[in-house]
């Protein structure tokens, strides 16, 4: 299930946050630079601000990763391009006043450092920028499919060539195939052709011989005896 989108109340939200700073700027500026309350309002003023930094850091992650993914319309992400550029700017004026404030070089070295990350760093890019980076990262990426797509295309030709020559060995197979089968058959008839000729010699023998024992028999009957 996709998560809920909450890009519009977490950038009210920083909205808020920078107007309750400048509230407490505000508050601070009339406040002599030795009291207590200048100190407790520098450092809630403080505070707040590097939450401010960090919200805001979220929501240019997230409005990046929505544009890349396709997930808000384009004229949607125009939209709140142009609220995050609106609130960098005020974040930008907050600055400038709290160092801009007598006394506060005190404090200002400590505002504004990042808080720790594994995401890409983007904190000093522009939305334009930003944009630009991830139109460099789709052109990479494109170059990318185009070389993939021809070392698909290589593939593709060898195996079609692989093919051809797995049909052309089919056919030589199914010709010796043939042969062997026809040759098979030629054994077969001479082989009965053979076995005939053997039948019928045995028989031309067995007569031979009955000739010769009838002519035999006729000889000897018809040959005298001599007298004693």
């Amino acid at each position: 299930m996709a998560s809920k989108d909450t890009w519009l109340s977490d950038y009210e939200a920083c909205t808020d946050l920078s107007q309750k700073i400048m509230e407490k700027l505000n508050e601070r500026s009339k406040e002599a630079t030795t009291t207590t309350t200048y100190s407790r309002l520098t450092s809630s003023a403080r505070s707040m601000m590097q939450t401010l930094h960090n919200d805001v850091n979220k929501l240019k992650q997230i409005l990046i990763r929505a544009s890349a993914s396709y997930h808000l319309t384009q004229r949607e992400i125009d939209k709140r391009e142009g609220m995050l550029d609106t609130l960098l700017s005020r974040q930008k004026l907050i600055e400038q006043t709290f160092n801009n404030e007598k006394g506060a070089g005190r404090v200002a070295a400590s505002v504004w450092q990042p808080a720790t990350t594994n995401e890409e760093d983007v904190t000093d890019l522009s939305i334009s920028q930003i944009r630009q980076r991830q139109q460099h990262m789709i052109e990479q990426q494109d170059d990318g499919i185009e070389a993939l797509s021809s070392i698909i295309q290589r593939q593709k030709a060898i195996g079609l060539t692989i093919g051809r020559e797995v049909d052309e060995q089919n056919e030589i197979i199914d010709d010796i195939g043939d042969h062997v089968e026809r040759t098979n058959t030629r054994l077969v008839r001479e082989t009965q052709h053979i076995r005939i000729i053997q039948r019928k010699s045995s028989s031309c023998v067995m007569w031979i011989v009955i000739v010769i024992l009838f002519i035999a028999i006729i000889v000897v009957v018809a040959v005298p005896r001599p007298s004693k």
